[in-house]
Order: C-alpha cells, then sequence, then structure tokens
C-alpha cells in the first residue's frame, strides 16, 4: 500500500487523486482510496484565531504521511503541509470509498501507530507563545529559550480510541527535561523552537516486550529528529526507561522487532555529507549498532522523512526515501534487494510524461501485513 495525495495517481483515481493505491506483488492495483472529501482539503487553517498561518495554499500542499489499515479495510491517515507553520494537519479515519469517518483537524503530524487492539498512537504538538517551557527547570531554559514569537512547539504524545476520542495526553518535553539522567540532551538540539520534534512512536508488543527484561508490554519507543537520539519510556508516560544515540543523524521510522532490538530509518548515514541513508539495528541490552543496509545511491538517500514497514514474519523490510520518491524491499538478513518502486505519476494534458512526488510512505498488507 503507497501513500498518495493531490495530484497523485490520476491515471488510476479522478482528481484530485488518490489518497492511498494497493498493489499486488505483480503491480497490479488491488484497491484505492480516492481523495475526494472536502473535509481533507478544508482550506481554512487550523490556527485560525491563535496564531497566524505561514505557507503555501493548504489545498494545494496538503501531504498523506501516514497509513495504517484497521481491521474493516478503513485507513487512519496522518496528514502534514510542506513548507509550512504549523505543519501538522491532523489525523482522519477514512472508509473504503474515500468518505470521512471521523477527523481530527489539528495538530497530529508524522506517522500514527494502530495497535492491534484498535488504539492509535501519535505525535501531536502545541504551539506555544510563552518563548519558555512551563515546569521545567531553570537550568534547562536557558536551552529551550525559542526567539520567534508563536512558533514554540510542544511535543506530545496522543494516545486515542479508534473512534478518535482522546484517551492519554504525554508532555514529552517536561518529561525529558525533568529527568536528570537525560535532560542534558535538551542542550544539543538543532532547533530550541522544536527541542525534540518527535516524528515516530512504536509501542511494544508481548512478544517484543518478552525479549528484553526491562521492556514491558505497552512501553513506547520515541525517535527524536532534533536530538538524534530514540527512547523508550513505560507504558503510563511517567517514566524514561532508556534513550539511545550513536553515529545515525536525525532518523525516523524507529520501531521495536522481535529478539531484543530496534531498528530506525538513518537518515544522514552517519554524516551530514554521506548521500547514503542507512537502516540500523540497535540492541536494547547494550545499545550497540549494526548496520543492515547501505549504499551509495542518489535515490537511496532522503534527508528528511523516511519509512520502514516490516513484514508479518518480521524477514522483509519496506524503505521509503521520501525526499527521491523511491522505495525498496529488502531481505533483513542479507540486505538483499528483492524489489523497487518509483513513486513516479502521469502529468495530465501530456504525452508519456510522469513526476516523482515525494514517497512518505509504502506499507504491507493482507498477508504481508
Amino acid at each position: 500500500m503507497v501513500a498518495g495525495g493531490i495530484s497523485q495517481f490520476l491515471d488510476i483515481c479522478p482528481s484530485p487523486g488518490c489518497l492511498a493505491v494497493q498493489y499486488d506483488r505483480k503491480g497490479n492495483v488491488v484497491r484505492k482510496w480516492p481523495l475526494k472529501s472536502s473535509a481533507l482539503l478544508d482550506a481554512k487553517s487550523v490556527v485560525e484565531g491563535k496564531f497566524s498561518y505561514g505557507g503555501n495554499d493548504p489545498t494545494k500542499n496538503i501531504s498523506v504521511v501516514g497509513l495504517q489499515m484497521f481491521k474493516n479495510g478503513d485507513l487512519l491517515v496522518s496528514l502534514a503541509l510542506r513548507n509550512s507553520f504549523p505543519y501538522g494537519w491532523g489525523l482522519a479515519r477514512i472508509d473504503s470509498e474515500g468518505n470521512v469517518v471521523w477527523r481530527k483537524r489539528d495538530f497530529y503530524h508524522h506517522w500514527a501507530k494502530l495497535t492491534v487492539n484498535g488504539d492509535i498512537y501519535s505525535p501531536f504538538y502545541e504551539i506555544r507563545d510563552d518563548h519558555q517551557y512551563q515546569g521545567v527547570p531553570k537550568e534547562i531554559q536557558l536551552d529551550l529559550i525559542c526567539p520567534k514569537p508563536d512558533k514554540q512547539f510542544a511535543d506530545f504524545v496522543h494516545v486515542l480510541g479508534h473512534d478518535g476520542r482522546i484517551k492519554k495526553r504525554i508532555d514529552l518535553v517536561r518529561l525529558v527535561a525533568n529527568n536528570k539522567r537525560y535532560n542534558s540532551l535538551l542542550a544539543r538540539s538543532r532547533d530550541s523552537c522544536d527541542p525534540l520534534h518527535l516524528n515516530f512512536v512504536d509501542v511494544a508488543s508481548p512478544e517484543e516486550a518478552a525479549e528484553t527484561d526491562w521492556l514491558e508490554t505497552g512501553d513506547m519507543l520515541l525517535s527524536f529528529k532534533a536530538i538524534s537520539a530514540v527512547m523508550v519510556i513505560s507504558a503510563d508516560g511517567q517514566l524514561i526507561k532508556r534513550a539511545f544515540s550513536g553515529s545515525f543523524a536525525v532518523q525516523h521510522s524507529a520501531q521495536f522487532v522481535e529478539n531484543g532490538k530496534i531498528l530506525l530509518f538513518d537518515n544522514m548515514g552517519a554524516s551530514e555529507s554521506s548521500l547514503s541513508s542507512r537502516l540500523i539495528q540497535i540492541d536494547l541490552k547494550d545499545g550497540s549498532e549494526k548496520v543492515l543496509y547501505s549504499r551509495q545511491n542518489p535515490a537511496e538517500y532522503s534527508i528528511n522523512a523516511g519509512n520502514i514497514s516490516l513484514s508479518a514474519d518480521g524477514k522483509r523490510a519496506l524503505l521509503s526515501y521520501t525526499r527521491t520518491g523511491h522505495a525498496i524491499e529488502l531481505e533483513l538478513t542479507t540486505g538483499k534487494r528483492i524489489s523497487t518502486y518509483d513513486h513516479a505519476h502521469p502529468i495530465p494534458a501530456t504525452k508519456n510524461k510522469k513526476q516523482i512526488f515525494y514517497l512518505f510512505g509504502a506499507w504491507f498488507v493482507k498477508n504481508d501485513r
């Protein structure tokens, strides 16, 4: 299943395009979700009356970032705006015909996690205008002074039910800042106005938790781009259990896997000049790293975003290189490439011309889920 968006898949869906398309292994279209709801393309800013919106017309700028499939075939869709303030554009549940079941038109962003019991874990932020974070120790405040009025992000995890109702909120800046073991990570943030930049949440399953003595079912794995670190917190959101940093930089899509490991999409590939994104494995016991896949290929480098989808048996991965619109399927044990995909779609009113779009994700579904 591949994320679509405005002007994408116009050869499959009517204008403005497909929200998502599912293919079989031969490349045939199995299913499509049209992008047809005005509720998703509403140009009215979610910040109206609160903060000034800055950026392109949302109806031309909205991106489908995350997709997760409910058991009945509905999609959980994460939306974002490129090069805009704010960049979070909310969550929605979309039925098989592209109709909106419910819509959270708020500051949800990046990729949401749908658990087997139907709960949703999503990155969320609040926008602050007080130039400091309340409830943060004074010695940490100096690392969090934002010079931009009305543009200070405070990261949260929101846990929602399948109906979109909020069940829990976890204030991450406060959690990190008040932890004496890990609050020094804030001093190395790339952006004092967005000091953590949460971009992914995963939740430990019973099978994943069983492999590590300190990990419990329901614990959360968080990926923070601004500090180039991943963190495991308790299921109740009150305790930081471990934090890991290493050779990776501005990573995305950190996920638990069995055998006491996690995987992540390392955008910068050990250095900002390498021009090669990597698939990294980290051992939860000692934090040691192993490079599972890396290749010097311009198509396999994405300075931002990037996503990993694992097959049901945990033996294969789909890597989406967002900026180049390229994806590969590979065997995790050998690094062997099985298949590739390029996110190129026909340009209307032209002959045989295609445009490459950003690819925010491709996912295994059904038997490959």
